[in-house]
């Protein structure tokens, strides 16, 4: 059920204020979950990595299930593409009016996240299937060449999910690959960076992706040049709290800050 249900819970979060015309004067009531993975952890500058990912939880108890219709307003990939200009416009993107799919991108995109997510296939399979997208050309790999633990807060799967399904949705005709390292230790992460620019470059070159992050330390020095590759663009995101955070404050790295959608 979990691999069935969990891009609702990952939409969910991406558009509670978003809503149809004729609804203007509805509000989805919730609250915003922060999984145990997305927290920093005292003392882990440096060692240890987190997710960014925050899931909003509607109140209602209403089943969020899709296509969308009026009063719901989580995104698509349609709305999505429309907003970023990948698609045709329409009149504010709105879910509810935008059904053009983008069917670009080309080369690779290698996500890079900690621990294993082992529902990442069928999650993207059904995500695709829900939302009218062609199958994602896809492979999981282990960074260690030995397939990682699960975490056990289970955030980073959420965060993997995510990852893969949206860089699949807006880039359907690249290879995605998911590296998974052994753990949210810096070591282990930087592993799998050098394990995913070397994938990337072998398909002829694309992006890196990584929604995690940390607080900055002294010996990020050193890892700045695990962001060089030729042909291949490293993304980090900002976060989601106030302050810096590593690697997207790497002078090789592309820094990823939020999107607010407001219609």
């Amino acid at each position: 059920a979990r691999s069935r249900n969990l891009w609702i819970t990952l939409l969910a979060f991406m558009a509670f204020s978003i809503l149809p015309a004729s609804a203007q004067k509805r509000f989805m009531k919730g609250h915003v979950m922060i999984p145990k993975s997305s927290m920093a952890q005292p003392s882990s500058a440096g060692k240890h990595f987190h997710t960014n990912i925050q899931v909003f939880m509607p109140d209602s108890g209403r089943p969020l299930v899709g296509p969308p219709f009026a009063g719901y307003g989580f995104e698509t990939p349609a709305s999505l593409g429309c907003v970023y200009g990948l698609t045709r416009k329409t009149r504010g993107c709105n879910p509810n009016v935008a059904v053009a799919n983008p069917t670009g991108g080309k080369g690779a995109i290698a996500i890079v996240d900690a621990f294993d997510d082992p529902n990442a296939e069928a999650d993207l399979a059904f995500f695709s299937a829900q939302f009218g997208l062609a199958p994602a050309n896809f492979k999981v790999v282990y960074a260690s060449g030995t397939k990682p633990d699960l975490d056990p807060t289970g955030g980073w799967e959420l965060e993997e999910s995510l990852d893969i399904e949206w860089a699949h949705a807006m880039a359907p005709k690249a290879k995605i690959f998911l590296v998974e390292a052994a753990t949210n230790m810096g070591d282990d992460l930087f592993v799998a960076e050098q394990v995913a620019s070397n994938l990337v470059a072998a398909a002829g070159g694309g992006e890196v992706s990584n929604s995690w992050g940390g607080e900055e330390s002294a010996d990020e020095v050193g890892a700045d040049s695990l962001f060089v590759m030729p042909g291949v663009v490293f993304f980090a995101s900002t976060g989601d709290a106030p302050g810096t955070s590593y690697p997207s404050t790497s002078p090789n790295v592309v820094a990823a800050g939020g999107t607010t959608t407001a219609r």
